[in-house]
């Protein structure tokens, strides 16, 4: 009897092993850009097209498109996550790049209803505050400022 359960208690860990691998398979597919993979117990893994990235649309707070900003050369590519965070890092630097150092970005991914085996990213941009870097400055102290410091510029200088 305590061989049969042992046997039976080996044979549920490995038809979970099995069960684990083939899902980490499939997440590792359509981390490739493989979406429609599926996990078959007859013949494994079938990966399916491969789905392209068709339409990035980046957003502010209000709705409006990121002023100034233009991804060029990823459209078409494959919608894996290496390219999703490529996207992401593109746009975060940008905000970087023009003051927006503590910006945040919620990102969406729909499949595309017109273009077959296609996906659109969705970026969400909270820029939060501006800040711009600059050389240092003395403006004095908040009792005695020093001529053409003004209340402004002292509030600035409190948030650094």
């Amino acid at each position: 009897m305590r061989g049969r359960t042992f046997f039976l208690g080996l044979l549920l860990f490995m038809g979970a092993a099995w069960s684990v691998s083939m899902d980490s398979l499939r997440v590792q597919a359509v981390a490739e850009g493989y979406w429609a993979a599926v996990a078959d117990s007859a013949t494994g893994l079938h990966e399916g097209p491969l789905f392209t990235l068709h339409r990035i649309a980046i957003r502010e707070d209000r709705g409006h498109p990121l002023a100034g900003m233009v991804l060029r050369g990823y459209t078409g590519v494959p919608a894996s996550r290496k390219n999703f965070e490529a996207v992401q890092t593109a746009v975060r630097q940008y905000l970087l790049n023009h003051g927006f150092p503590f910006a945040t970005i919620r990102s969406q991914v729909k499949m595309d209803s017109v273009a077959k085996n296609a996906v659109d990213l969705e970026l969400h941009v909270h820029s939060g505050d501006a800040y711009k870097l600059g050389g240092a400055a003395d403006f004095g102290n908040p009792h005695h400022p020093r001529c053409g410091a003004t209340a402004g510029a002292l509030e600035n200088r409190r948030r650094l």
